[in-house]
């Protein structure tokens, strides 16, 4: 999803230049930083308090300020899957289902 963000951000720069309007390009350069905004929050997850992982960062993958990228819908469908096991690994430093994650994580390094 930040590199869906990243091209959008990329699209937008691409439109300035010529002869736009000072509102359209100050309306373009808003979206570019309210983008950037939310490419940080989910790279370092800034504002997302650790007692209320993954619940906070499902949320903002649900939030209308991410809901028109294609992969916020996916990524929080997946992230919903691992998060009953989350909660358990931070309370107790154990995954309950070890196979499952290793699983996944191979799938992401093939990639």
């Amino acid at each position: 999803m930040v590199k869906e963000i990243h091209t959008k951000q990329h699209e937008i720069r691409n439109t300035l230049g010529g002869t736009q309007t000072a509102d359209f390009v100050n309306n373009q350069m808003r979206e570019i930083e309210r983008l950037e905004e939310i490419r940080l929050q989910l790279l370092h997850s800034n504002g997302l308090a650790q007692n209320s992982y993954p619940d906070n960062l499902i949320a903002l993958l649900r939030s209308d300020s991410v809901s028109n990228f294609n992969s916020a819908g996916e990524t929080a469908n997946e992230l919903e899957h691992f998060a009953d096991q989350m909660r358990v690994l931070r309370h107790t430093g154990k995954l309950a289902s070890p196979d499952k994650w290793f699983a996944r994580a191979r799938e992401a390094y093939s990639r």
